[in-house]
């Protein structure tokens, strides 16, 4: 077991809203592990732009990282699957090369009532764009001996055991409070920090209770 992780996180609003990699590092505060973060973050970044204009490539280089969580736009599995494929091969092929694990975040279906679902691209439901990432998150992360984060699973299971549990922000798109608690659960028991259910750790924005019940579902996805 690792005592001490340095973690990079290459993503987008899914990462920083509600500040999910500082809540990992509390939960292996909890552990007792040691853990510190780095970020390259950027609102709608894709993985095309971090390896382009982001410098993501050149920020694994700078540091000496054990783990790098790679999460891309939301619906690029679903409206731009070739560029997924080849901009995830890129990223965990450098990875590797930096003898770091890569970690794929799988990221979550949009609000069953945006208005996206009404278009063929996003499968027509909420079930069908969760099926669409992932077999996209899960061929990618096969390739490269790479763990997935089921984060988009873990929601589903929720929303659909928990419907009082409101996941999605006011836009129905990015997270609440609630849904990046998620987020970060299924995260820190994917990165091997423990059973998440052993956990208390939760953000004071977020009921005691309620993040009961999510470090229940997240655990249930290992």
């Amino acid at each position: 077991m690792l005592q001490f992780m340095h973690i990079l996180f290459i993503g987008n609003s899914y990462t920083f809203y509600n500040e999910v990699p500082a809540q990992v590092v509390a939960f292996g505060t909890e552990a007792k592990r040691r853990i510190s973060e780095a970020r390259v973050v950027e609102g709608g970044a894709s993985w095309t732009d971090h390896i382009g204009r982001l410098g993501a490539l050149e920020a694994m280089e700078r540091g000496v990282f054990s783990h790098v969580v790679l999460q891309n736009r939301s619906h690029s599995a679903l409206l731009e699957e070739e560029a997924f494929h080849r901009d995830g091969d890129i990223l965990a092929k450098a990875v590797r090369e930096l003898d770091a694990q890569p970690v794929f975040y799988q990221t979550w279906a949009w609000h069953e009532e945006h208005p996206c679902y009404q278009d063929g691209w996003s499968g027509r439901s909420k079930e069908g764009w969760h099926a669409k990432v992932e077999k996209a998150y899960a061929s990618i992360a096969a390739r490269h001996g790479a763990n997935v984060a089921p984060v988009g699973a873990a929601w589903l299971r929720a929303l659909r055991e928990y419907p009082e549990l409101r996941l999605h922000d006011e836009d129905n798109q990015h997270a609440s409070p609630l849904g990046s608690y998620l987020a970060a659960c299924v995260l820190a028991e994917t990165l091997g920090l423990g059973d998440i259910q052993t956990f208390s750790f939760a953000p004071s924005d977020v009921d005691p209770e309620a993040a009961k019940v999510l470090r229940q579902v997240a655990h249930q996805m290992f």
